[in-house]
């Protein structure tokens, strides 16, 4: 594919949460969005807070319905090989596969699992992908040394590391295998200065090899380092 093909085209999305504790009140987040990202770019997501940031991050996911609109991607290979998948109304069963080989999402948290470790965490992507177990852990220990994690803690749980050693991992995890499509919600909040720039190289790597990125960065310095272009959500009131 050519770095001017989508990777992501999500058109006229509307989405809107009823508070069902509160007399069905409804709050819109956004109404007639339109969103295309290319291969090889990084797009920031910028708003205030309450925009709906987070909320378009999780619904190009799958995580979130929209009422309105499609979120499609390009799924399943190169060239004219894949299919473009609607997140938007596609069965589980596919949007688990698009996140298992086509869309990595790095959040602000690790979701620590109780008694396995940070490497097989780390690994875990590449190992549903088919790869050699001793190969995926070389692979996760690479990420894991760069981004500083003691190897004396690589076969240890995550569940009682520091909060900015738990996002390394979450880190190393969303970029073991080279996923066409990253989506990264904060990636750098809780990380040191030395950190933060070892993830901004990484996220200007995974850009350059042609993967499709959105990003939500509060930090000025990383969004002005890693984003080639901006996409500005402002709350639907103010669009309005």
């Amino acid at each position: 594919m050519n770095s001017d093909t989508p990777m992501i085209m999500a058109e006229q999305l509307g989405k809107t949460f009823v508070l069902h504790n509160q007399g069905s009140q409804e709050i819109p987040v956004f109404l007639g969005l339109d969103l295309t990202v290319y291969k090889g770019e990084c797009v920031v997501l910028h708003g205030p807070s309450g925009a709906g940031k987070s909320t378009l991050m999780r619904a190009l996911y799958g995580n979130y319905l929209v009422n309105e609109g499609s979120i499609r991607v390009y799924h399943g290979g190169d060239g004219h090989n894949g299919e473009w998948v609607d997140m938007s109304r596609a069965a589980p069963q596919k949007i688990l596969a698009v996140r298992k080989s086509t869309m990595g999402y790095v959040s602000q948290f690790l979701r620590a699992i109780p008694r396995v470790s940070a490497l097989d965490i780390v690994s875990e992507p590449l190992m549903i992908l088919g790869e050699d177990e001793s190969k995926a852990h070389e692979r996760a220990g690479e990420l894991l040394s760069r981004l500083r994690v003691p190897e004396s803690l690589w076969s240890l749980a995550p569940a009682t590391f520091s909060g900015g050693e738990q996002q390394r991992v979450n880190i190393a995890r969303g970029f073991s295998a080279e996923f066409p499509i990253l989506l990264l919600d904060e990636p750098t909040a809780s990380l040191d200065a030395k950190n933060r720039e070892t993830v901004t190289d990484m996220i200007r790597e995974a850009a350059e090899r042609g993967a499709a990125i959105v990003g939500i960065f509060h930090d000025e310095d990383v969004r002005n380092s890693v984003g080639t272009r901006m996409f500005d959500i402002k709350p639907v009131k103010e669009a309005a």
